[in-house]
């Protein structure tokens, strides 16, 4: 029994020992097929995948990958797309009877880009590898001095070890190496520049270069670099995002200037129903009059903003500009009404359905001075800062009460807006609320040249200002970023011009 075990465990390693091996023969690039970009995918990256082509010889092929296949697509031939992503891959395959083979792709897997694999039967039980050459301009390769015909080429069926790899082409200088290593299961991906022989040396094509402008005036356009001194101006638009604190302004408490109490003073020669239109509105409730609750974290929204600048540059690198900046900002908050008590059938003792709102015009005046770096061929990073001065005109501060129960009638608009009453009851309706601010601006920003004349500047920009509202005008923090449409204009100082 003991013998039995014993040869049937030695016929099991044998059978593995013996089982067949599979190959991948062909991997190449297809430039020719557009396959991948008529039928683009893209992976959880959001990357365009590349498409390999998969052929097969063997029945019940299983192919996995890492990283994962995207898409996998049986075609009416048998053969398999497999959409993968932009990089190295690690394919493994399976099959009844076969040895699993594990396969690692050549670095050089591009987006939208078509590739052909082909999986056969191995003619031994060895392990192979392959070696695929790609060389500028195409060569003959030579493996241990045997053409295997011109470049690009996919070698495989290679045995392990060490090849020698020559590489030929006219007019250019042999690339050989003795020691390109084939290991089992890879590929190595060689891509080679070959050296001209014919390039002139550099003292040769400087001779060659004056002789010709001592013959001939040449014109020669200047690179993108923006440092010569004058004259700018653009244009510039981004968003906003103001410091909260003035905001409280326009949320009607008895602090403010704008007070909704107002609305149940009586002057002479001027009468007002308010209280009765607004118990009617909340449900025919009476409400405390000296305790309505007002919204303490009124912010501001987000707003886009709109500016033009002109300046000069001097020194190379250096700016001095007055930009203008114009920025409409709303605010809305709370208001809350509570009942009295002692109200009959009085269920809730408020009602919180009513809300108050502010909008302001606010315009900036910024004198600046900047300083720019050269961070590459078309990109310098600036520096700047200066003085800031802004002006607010508040436009509107009004009070909406929705009507309880009634969705059809429209809420009660109370507009709370400072209007100055003298002692007959004339009212004074040319004050303006606002007024003039003052602070300082500094921020960072990159210049992307696209031209000589013409740059668009992304920049953050910070300010520490005060807002001239009546009880709000100390200074705060605030933040601006900016999108800058900057044309060198060259007015007066030395603009680029061809030479």
């Amino acid at each position: 029994m003991k013998s039995l075990k014993l040869f049937i465990i030695l016929l099991l390693f044998a059978g593995r020992g013996i089982a067949a091996k599979l190959e991948v023969s062909v991997f190449r690039l297809n430039e020719d097929d557009p396959t991948a970009l008529h039928q683009k995918r893209f992976n959880d990256k959001r990357q365009v995948c590349a498409l390999v082509k998969l052929k097969m010889s063997v029945a019940n092929l299983k192919v996995k990958a890492d990283p994962a296949i995207t898409a996998s697509i049986a075609q009416p031939d048998g053969s398999y797309f497999l959409y993968v992503s932009p990089t190295t891959i690690d394919f493994t395959f399976e099959a009844p009877g076969f040895e699993r083979l594990k396969y690692q792709t050549p670095s050089f897997l591009q987006s939208a880009r078509v590739y052909e694999m082909e999986v056969v039967v191995g003619d031994s039980s060895e392990s192979k590898g392959s070696i695929y050459i790609r060389c500028n301009p195409a060569a003959e390769i030579f493996l241990d001095d045997v053409s295997q015909g011109m470049s690009p080429r996919f070698l495989t069926g290679l045995t392990t070890g060490e090849y020698k790899v020559r590489l030929s082409a006219a007019d250019h200088k042999d690339y050989v190496n003795n020691k390109v290593v084939v290991e089992a299961d890879k590929t190595t991906d060689l891509v080679i520049t070959l050296t001209s022989l014919t390039a002139k040396p550099a003292d040769m094509q400087t001779s060659s270069r004056l002789a010709r402008q001592s013959t001939k005036p040449v014109k020669v356009k200047k690179e993108r670099d923006p440092q010569d001194n004058g004259w700018f101006a653009g244009f510039s638009f981004g968003a906003v995002f103001p410091n909260n604190y003035p905001a409280n302004y326009y949320n009607g408490s008895p602090q403010n200037r704008n007070s909704f109490n107002r609305i149940f003073e009586t002057y002479p020669g001027y009468t007002t129903s308010a209280y009765n239109d607004i118990k009617e509105a909340i449900g025919s409730y009476d409400f405390d009059t000296t305790n309505i609750g007002f919204s303490e974290n009124m912010a501001y929204n987000a707003a886009a903003n709109f500016g033009l600048y002109t300046g000069f540059t001097f020194l190379k690198m250096n700016r001095i500009y007055i930009s203008f900046d114009y920025h409409h900002l709303k605010t809305n908050g709370a208001l809350i009404f509570y009942y009295i008590q002692e109200t009959p059938g009085n269920k809730d003792n408020y009602y919180d359905k009513s809300s108050v709102h502010g909008t302001e015009n606010r315009f900036h005046i910024n004198l600046l001075y900047s300083r720019e770096f050269r961070a590459g061929e078309y990109t310098n990073w600036y520096l700047f800062g200066g003085f800031n001065l802004n002006n607010i005109v508040v436009k509107e501060n009004y009070v909406n009460i929705p009507v309880l129960g009634d969705s059809q009638r429209p809420p009660l608009k109370y507009n709370i807006k400072y209007v100055y009453y003298d002692k007959t009851g004339a009212a004074y309706t040319d004050y303006v609320e606002g007024g003039v601010g003052f602070g300082a601006t500094a921020g960072i920003g990159l210049r992307l040249l696209f031209s000589n004349r013409f740059s668009i500047d992304p920049e953050l920009q910070f300010f520490y200002s005060s807002a001239h509202l009546e009880g709000y005008e100390e200074y705060k923090p605030s933040l601006q970023l900016n999108l800058r449409i900057n044309l060198f204009t060259g007015w007066i100082g030395k603009g680029h011009r061809e030479e």
